[in-house]
């Protein structure tokens, strides 16, 4: 630590936690590091924003405090603590998270007041916690010296990785050896040489974005971004009136001379509903949908995409849930062929790898899943490019909830023929009308 400084940004709300930002400055400054923050910059808007990106840019190491507050947010409802923390850990930028250990204890004033507030703090508490180690504070004294622990672990963990090199400062009389020298000029030379391999790429356009949407067809009629709840029907029904109507068909089918309430076709008619109609919609209702658009934002096109794409459960495993690149097959029909075959059927690649037009959909498509007991459920995606410089990375969380719900089994029938009678009766029939059971 005696040839090189590092650089802290420090980010957290601001008006609750005066005094403990001037304690964590202090404690950078008695190690003879270099601290930086908000107070520096004035009051934060969407322009600042993009110049104090620039400032975590040039820092070293972020500094995470969080108390009790979600603080100001942006016109997306996202407060611009997480913006940062975000953009920081985008960067690739060492992140030292200093949590209070009982936030629902902290004094009234020092909270935020609304509840919708309070909930998005907890969340991005909850997402820092995931994936890192962090430290707990309980008062500005003790919160000083966490953060002396987790510098001095920080610094010496990340000055010996080669993989998460930090770069510090030092005097501008340091004198340079002739090896060091030597190898940043030819950092200088592969440079150059990359600048030049990106002029030559999709006639010097460079994507820098795409949009990733997913929605449940169910419980959702908008997109959302990062997470989704799925919901599907287990649907129950009186099992005696099903096996009452099946014995009336079996006895008409075979003593028709001796029974007088059905005939011979109207046995049939039922024999659908019960070994056919019946069941794929309750196979139907069971399943959970959920669509996926891949949207280019760019204004210009992308060359050669490439796309890849997972469904992993809790513990990061290739799910056996999903029914993989699959659609359900079309309803029965009565006197229709196959009525016993209520299954799924494979559906080709629906995404083209050539060039896409600008502002274009790239890929949309639908996954099912059988669902027979709640769980979650991590979608994975990673985008390619030839004039993409870095891979795009995507995670979206989807919730599956199985509801049961019960009906009598001669109005599921009344049901069903309804759909069939405003020709309905198929995939998106059965979800509409799961959505509509589940907003009563």
């Amino acid at each position: 630590m005696a040839d090189k400084i590092y650089q802290f940004f420090v980010s957290s709300t601001y008006e609750d936690l005066k005094d403990e930002r001037i304690s964590v400055f202090n404690a950078i400054l008695d190690m003879k590091q270099i601290p930086t923050g908000m107070e520096y910059f004035p009051a934060m808007d969407e322009e600042q924003l993009r110049f104090i990106e620039r400032v975590i840019d040039q820092s070293d190491f972020y500094v995470l405090i969080l108390q009790a507050r979600y603080g100001s947010t942006d016109s997306e409802d996202i407060s611009y603590t997480e913006r940062e923390y975000d953009y920081a850990v985008k960067q690739g930028k060492p992140v030292i998270a200093l949590l209070h250990k009982n936030p629902n204890k902290i004094e009234r004033d020092k909270t935020d007041q609304s509840e919708k507030l309070y909930k998005k703090f907890i969340k991005f508490r909850d997402k820092v916690k995931n994936g890192r180690l962090v430290a707990f504070w309980e008062n500005k004294d003790n919160l000083a010296s966490e953060l002396k622990s987790s510098i001095y672990q920080a610094i010496d963990y990340y000055s010996k990785n080669s993989d998460s090199p930090i770069i510090g400062w030092v005097r501008g009389d340091f004198i340079i050896s002739k090896g060091a020298q030597q190898e940043i000029d030819a950092l200088k030379k592969e440079n150059q040489q990359l600048k030049e391999q990106i002029k030559n790429i999709g006639d010097s356009q460079i994507v820098t974005d795409i949009k990733i949407d997913a929605r449940s067809v169910t419980a959702h009629k908008s997109f959302l971004q990062n997470d989704i709840e799925c919901i599907a029907l287990n649907i129950q029904y009186d099992q005696t009136k099903k096996n009452k109507l099946q014995d009336t068909i079996l006895s008409v089918e075979t003593y028709p001379y001796l029974y007088s309430g059905l005939d011979v076709e109207d046995a049939e008619l039922y024999d659908y509903y019960i070994n056919n109609a019946v069941p794929w919609f309750c196979n139907v209702a069971r399943t959970c949908c959920i669509n996926i658009r891949i949207t280019n934002t760019n204004n210009y096109a992308i060359k050669n995409i490439y796309i890849e794409h997972s469904f992993l459960d809790s513990h990061r495993h290739e799910s056996t849930n999903i029914i993989a690149d699959d659609y359900i097959t079309s309803p029965p029909l009565f006197q229709a062929n196959n009525l016993n075959d209520i299954s799924f059927t494979k559906e080709s690649e629906p995404y083209n790898k050539n060039l896409n037009p600008k502002q274009s959909m790239i890929y949309s498509y639908a996954k099912y899943f059988k669902v027979y007991h709640d769980f979650e459920m991590i979608y994975q995606l990673n985008i390619f490019a030839e004039n993409m410089p870095n891979p795009i990375n995507k995670e979206i969380k989807i919730q599956f909830r199985v509801q049961n719900f019960t009906i009598d089994f001669d109005d599921i029938i009344k049901m069903i023929k309804d759909l069939e009678a405003r020709e309905k009766f198929n995939v998106n029939g059965v979800y509409e009308w799961v959505a509509s059971k589940l907003s009563q």
